[in-house]
């Protein structure tokens, strides 16, 4: 019988490795005859970070706690500041419900119910359905406490180029005879149109009020359809401006040849006669004016008699002539 040794199945494969290393290796350490460094693990990479809020953000953020606190200490108007400036910044509905509640502190309940319903808005618009209840809950409980102007004006005021002011600030022609909602306090109402004259009047509105303000018509009315306007009289109408002018003249001329007399001493003939010119312009100027102002004047023109007119009218047998007046 003969026995046979059997290799293990696992020695080529140990030989193959060995020598692979003893290939490699010296490659891999041949830059300054060190074996490398050993490999550290590598860590995971880290989840993203939570963005820096920007300038902005931040500055809204610290004026609204500021404006919390002025608030808790009850210095409503440097809070409302506050908020104001963080709403600037960025346009939050938590900032605009706090500006309703230090309005309404203050008494400015018309400013207070404004920024509930921007906020009830704005949180609708979020899907914040909590939000937009509790500030929509805020504002109708000011409207028993909100007071209003109206501003009416009339169809016969309502004339072209109407300009109507608040503080002068100019009222929308759709808030005209509405009940504008506005803090309490003393507004100055003017209204003016071009080619007429200017009216104004100052109105004080208190708490839960309503003030009604009615607009005069500010354009003079024209004169009736049909109906024409003329100078008393043209005629001495323009002899007036004749006179006027030619007494302006003379006196201008007697004015400054009597200063130059008087400086270089002419003869009293030259004098006199400037003096002479001056007087006759003043008197001419003096007939001249009341002449254009009084006759210049329109006034409604007589109506004119129609003229009489002849009419022929020729039938088959007949002719005929009328006279119509």
């Amino acid at each position: 019988m003969q026995l046979r040794t059997r290799r293990p199945a696992a020695l080529p494969m140990m030989m193959m490795v060995l020598v692979t290393v003893a290939v490699i290796s010296p490659l891999t350490w041949a830059g300054d005859g060190k074996p490398p460094a050993p490999v550290e693990p590598t860590a995971a990479p880290p989840g993203p970070s939570p963005p820096a809020p920007d300038g902005k953000d931040a500055v809204a953020d610290a004026l609204f706690a500021e404006g919390m606190a002025l608030f808790d200490k009850g210095q409503y108007a440097q809070a409302c500041e506050r908020f104001q400036r963080s709403l600037d910044a960025r346009r939050g509905t938590g900032t605009l419900y706090q500006l309703g509640r230090c309005h309404s502190q203050l008494g400015r309940y018309a400013s207070a119910q404004a920024f509930f319903e921007q906020a009830a808005a704005q949180a609708r618009a979020a899907g914040q359905s909590d939000r937009e209840q509790v500030a929509t809950s805020r504002a109708r409980e000011l409207d028993a406490k909100v007071s209003k102007l109206v501003i009416e004006v009339p169809a016969a005021s309502r004339v072209a180029g109407l300009v109507i002011e608040r503080d002068q600030k100019t009222v929308a022609t759709g808030s005209w005879g509405r009940a504008v909602p506005l803090d309490a306090g003393t507004y100055k109402i003017t209204a003016r149109v071009d080619g007429g004259k200017s009216w104004q009047r100052t109105v004080v509105l208190s708490a839960a009020g309503e003030v009604r303000v009615t607009i005069p018509n500010l354009r003079q009315p024209g004169p009736p359809d049909g109906l024409r306007l003329e100078r008393r009289s043209p005629a001495l109408f323009w002899t007036g401006i004749g006179l006027t002018g030619a007494g302006g003249i003379a006196l201008a001329i007697g004015a400054v040849g009597y200063s130059i007399c008087t400086e270089s001493h002419c003869r009293d003939d030259e004098q006199n006669g400037y003096i002479a010119s001056a007087v006759i312009g003043l008197a001419l100027a003096g007939g001249g004016v009341p002449l254009f102002l009084v006759f210049g004047r329109k006034v409604p023109a007589e109506p004119k008699p129609a003229a009489a007119k002849l009419e022929a009218s020729l039938g088959p047998t007949s002719a005929t002539l009328r006279l119509r007046f």
